[in-house]
């Protein structure tokens, strides 16, 4: 009997590592992306200018994200990147971060239940709150 239930016990744990929304490597480090955009940026610097590198990079990195299993933190760091750049003028970064924050709210109502939501949001907000602390 203790036989069958460890057997059991370990198919299930096989079963729940092989869903793709649980592996570990499904989740891309943000190495990853910055390497991305570092090689591009170095790449494309001799041949176009500076802003028409970092629109051609958010394309790019854009594209990887669609291609990767969804994860909450990276869509929240796009999204901010990618509102930085195209609304630097009018948006500061707490602005962006609200409306991404917002954004994924009224798409998702539920979300505010996953812990990697809270987490993600409540660090990058701190961290923003204490950059602008730092400024005084």
């Amino acid at each position: 009997m203790v036989a069958i239930c460890s057997w059991q016990t370990f198919q299930r744990a096989i079963s729940t590592a092989s869903n793709k929304a649980f592996q570990a490597q499904s989740k891309p480090p943000v190495l990853r992306v910055v390497m991305i955009y570092y090689v591009y940026y170095k790449v494309l610097i001799f041949l176009l200018p500076e802003y028409l590198i970092n629109y051609l990079s958010l394309i790019i990195i854009g594209v990887y994200m669609y291609i990767i299993p969804y994860n909450i933190s990276f869509m929240r760091a796009y999204l901010v990147m990618l509102l930085m750049t195209l609304f630097k003028k009018y948006l500061n970064q707490l602005d962006c971060f609200s409306l991404v924050a917002m954004f994924f709210v009224f798409m998702n109502p539920y979300i505010i239940y996953n812990l990697s939501f809270v987490f993600s949001y409540f660090m990058y907000l701190i961290i923003i709150l204490r950059r602008g602390l730092w400024k005084l």
